[in-house]
């Protein structure tokens, strides 16, 4: 597992991001089906004082650049969703309980595949778009 800290010029801590490779231990003793790729973003935290700086992305690219990983959201994180989301994470339906934690989490997945299906739709409905405009302009 690989951790980096981001710190202020000062040396106080703003940030933190640890990835490794997957599956963590805690994922083979809760039964976790082995994942389909091979890395992990296991924590990404920021400061609330840094939200919306960008800080955040950074040391998302640092951790995993744009390697297909996948990651665990505590579920009803609507914050850490839509950022992950922004960044091509997609839930992959898996859910557990994690009685340490005593919550339930939400698994998301980023891989080259879904990024290349997701273009390959959008390039077909602006064809179909394309081709419904065109009809209608005749």
């Amino acid at each position: 597992m690989r951790t980096l800290l981001a710190v202020d010029d000062d040396g106080a801590v703003l940030g933190l991001v640890s990835a490794g490779p997957a599956p963590a231990a805690w994922e083979g003793r809760a039964g976790v089906p082995a994942p389909l790729v091979p890395l992990q973003l296991f924590q990404l935290y920021v400061l609330r004082a840094a939200h919306g700086t960008g800080l955040g992305a950074a040391l998302q690219e640092a951790a995993i650049g744009s390697a297909d990983a996948y990651l665990w959201i505590m579920d009803g994180n609507a914050r850490a969703e839509r950022f992950y989301a922004r960044h091509g994470f997609a839930p992959d339906g898996g859910h557990l309980y994690d009685e340490d934690l005593r919550a339930k989490l939400a698994k998301a997945e980023k891989t080259k595949k879904k990024l290349v299906d997701s273009y390959q739709k959008a390039k077909s409905d602006f064809a179909l778009l394309s081709a419904a405009q065109q009809s209608e302009m005749n």
